[in-house]
Formats: structure tokens, C-alpha cells, sequence
């Protein structure tokens, strides 16, 4: 029952800063659903071992990994081009990257400001915006 309410076997997902923290448990609930999960993060290392350690896991989905940058246009289309070479449907996209500065916000310098609104903000709107042609046709 709870299969049929909420599996995800058959769908294929993008899960951007999958490597660790809350990507990461989504990752897994997303694999033991059933997904194919591809996850990018800047640190490839983490990336890799969550795949392994959830691929170790036998969920009844699979998880991939790859190298992904989301805070810049350039970042963004090798993420397209990767998630395209991978796979030819994608049904779930989870903006998951962000960054934040790491210091009191009366200490936040402007341009840190900027840095991780646009991570935070405008890269996964641009990512979202990029991915529409495959997200509408796997629709």
C-alpha cells in the first residue's frame, strides 16, 4: 500500500547537493522509493561516496553521481548537458546546492550577500528554468 501511495519506481530524478546533510537523506528515501537518482555537488567526493554508501544499500532504485556547479551560468549548462547525456526523462528536480556565509548576519559583507543569493537563489532558478524542456517532455 504504502508502495503504491508513494514509490517512485520508473521515475528518475536530479537531486543538486546530494552529497550531504538533507540531499543526501533525500537521496536515499528517493532510491528505497524506487528512483533512479542522479546527484551533482561541487565536492564530487561526497557525491560519490553517498551514491556507494546508498548503492550498498540494495534500495530497490539506483543512485549516479557526478560533479555540478550551480553558481554560475557556465556551471548550470554542464549540469544540463550532463543530466542529458545521462538520461532522456526526468521527472522530479530537487534544488537542494545553496551555500551560506558563516558569519553573524551584522558581520554579512554585501558582496557574501550576493554570493549566496545568487547560488541560493537565482542558479537554482536558472537550473529549474534550463531543465524545463526535459522536466515538461518526461511530464
Amino acid at each position: 500500500m504504502i508502495d503504491e501511495l508513494f514509490g517512485l519506481s520508473g521515475k528518475t530524478a536530479l537531486i543538486t547537493g546530494g552529497g550531504s546533510g538533507i540531499g543526501a537523506m533525500i537521496v536515499h528515501g528517493f532510491a528505497h522509493a524506487g528512483a533512479h537518482v542522479i546527484i551533482c555537488s561541487r565536492k564530487l567526493h561526497q557525491v560519490k561516496e553517498t551514491a556507494a554508501q546508498v548503492n550498498g544499500t540494495n534500495p530497490s532504485g539506483s543512485v549516479e553521481a557526478f560533479s555540478g556547479d550551480v553558481s554560475s551560468e557556465e556551471g548550470i549548462e554542464a549540469i544540463v548537458t550532463e543530466v542529458n547525456k545521462r538520461t532522456d526523462k526526468l521527472n522530479i528536480l530537487v534544488n537542494n546546492a545553496g551555500i551560506s556565509w558563516g558569519a553573524p548576519l551584522g558581520e554579512f559583507p554585501h558582496s557574501a550577500w550576493e554570493k549566496v543569493m545568487n547560488v541560493n537563489v537565482a542558479g537554482l532558478a536558472h537550473l529549474t528554468q534550463q531543465l524545463l524542456p526535459i522536466l515538461i517532455k518526461t511530464a
